[in-house]
C-alpha cells in the first residue's frame, strides 16, 4: 500500500497534525491490514514528522517506508517517541532528525543523505534514543551529530558514508569526511560495529580511548574495502574491547594500538590482490597490545616497521603473510 501525496506537502503522523496537509493519526493507520509494504511519501514530500507515531500491526514480512525525497526533504521525531514493529527504512534527501525515542523491532535501515549529495546529517538530540530491541540498523548519512544513544540490544549496527566520502574517527577530521567524533562514538551501544564498506573511502582513526568504545560489546569492523583504500591509526592511540581492520591497499599503525577484551585482527590486503601500498607498516616506538589473539596479515605486500615495534598479547601472535 502506497500513501502518498499528489502535491509538494508536508506529512504529519500519530499526533503531529499539520493542518491541510497530508496527515494520518494512529487510528486511520490501524486500519490498514496487509502483508506487504507500507509507503508513506514520495518526491513531493518535504517533511514528516512523528510524534507519539505507532505502526504495530506490520509483522516482519511488512515493512514501513517513510520517503522525505523533495529535495529539501527531512524526516523528524519529536515531542513523545513513536513506535514501528516490522522492518524500517526512513530515508531523506536532507536528513533525519531525532528529537525523542524511536522504537523498531526488525531490521531498521535510516538513510539521511538519500540523494547523495552530501548535505544530509543524522542528528540525535540528548533527549533521544535509536532501540531496537536486539534487530540490526544500518544508518547512511554525510555526517553524524549523536546527543543521544543509539542501542541495539544484541543486535548490529553498520555506519556508512551516503557519498562514499573518506571516514575520519576521533580527533582526525578533516573537511569534506564522514565524521564520527569522540562524543558521538561514546553514544553507540551494540554487538557489533561496522565502519565503511566497499563504497567508502579510507578510513583514519585518531585519539579513540577505551572511554569512548566501550559500548561496542564484542568488536569493531573497519571495512576499507573500496579499491586502493587503505586504514591509518595517527595522532594518538586507540583502544577497543575488539577490532578488525580490513584494507584493501594497506594499513599504517603509526600510534599505539590497543584491544582491552579480546581479539586485534590487522589485515592489509583484504581482497588478496596487488595494489600500490598492500601490507602492515608500524611507525618507529609503537606498542600494539591485545587481550586476545593478535593477526597480522597481507596476501600481498610486506608487514614493515620503520624501527622499534612492540606486540603484547595475552595469547597467539600470528603473521599471515
Amino acid at each position: 500500500v502506497d500513501l502518498l501525496p499528489r502535491t509538494a506537502t508536508n506529512i504529519g503522523l500519530g499526533n503531529s497534525a499539520i493542518s491541510g496537509e497530508f496527515d494520518i493519526s494512529d487510528t486511520e493507520l490501524d486500519r490498514i491490514r496487509i502483508s506487504g509494504d507500507l509507503t508513506i511519501g514520495n518526491n513531493l514530500t518535504s517533511q514528516v514528522t512523528m510524534d507519539n507515531f505507532s505502526y504495530t500491526y506490520a509483522n516482519p514480512n511488512s515493512p514501513l517506508i517513510i520517503n522525505a525525497l523533495a529535495a529539501d526533504g527531512n524526516i523528524l521525531v519529536e515531542n513523545s517517541y513513536s513506535y514501528s514493529w516490522g522492518e524500517t527504512y526512513l530515508n531523506a534527501n536532507e536528513g533525519v532528525t531525532l528529537n525523542n525515542h524511536f522504537y523498531t523491532h526488525e531490521l531498521t535501515y535510516i538513510n539521511a543523505d538519500a540523494d547523495a549529495d552530501g548535505s544530509g546529517i543524522f542528528t540525535m538530540g540528548a533527549s533521544s534514543r535509536l532501540y531496537s530491541y536486539g534487530s540490526n540498523i544500518e544508518i547512511k548519512a554525510d555526517s553524524l551529530s549523536l546527543a543521544g544513544n543509539i542501542e541495539t540490544a544484541g543486535g548490529d549496527l553498520t555506519l556508512l558514508p551516503s557519498d562514499g566520502a573518506n571516514i575520519e574517527i576521533g580527533d582526525s577530521n578533516e573537511l569534506n569526511t564522514f565524521h564520527i567524533s569522540q562524543a558521538s562514538f561514546s553514544k553507540l551501544y551494540t554487538d557489533k560495529l561496522y565502519i565503511g564498506n566497499t563504497n567508502s573511502g579510507y578510513i583514519r582513526v585518531d585519539n579513540l580511548g577505551a572511554s569512548f568504545s566501550n559500548g561496542i560489546n564484542e568488536e569493531v569492523i573497519l571495512q576499507a574495502h573500496n579499491d586502493d583504500a587503505d586504514v591509518r591509526f595517527i595522532g594518538e592511540g586507540s583502544t577497543f574491547n575488539r577490532l578488525q581492520v580490513q584494507a584493501d591497499n594497506g594499513i599504517q599503525v603509526n600510534a599505539d594500538l590497543t584491544t582491552d577484551v579480546g581479539i586485534l585482527s590487522l589485515d592489509g590486503d583484504y581482497d588478496d590482490t596487488v595494489d600500490t601500498a598492500d601490507g602492515i607498516i608500524t611507525a618507529a616506538d609503537v606498542i600494539i597490545k591485545s587481550e586476545g589473539d593478535m593477526t597480522l596479515e597481507s596476501e600481498n605486500g610486506a608487514i614493515t616497521t620503520q624501527g622499534i615495534l612492540s606486540l603484547e598479547s595475552d595469547n597467539a601472535i600470528k603473521d599471515r603473510k
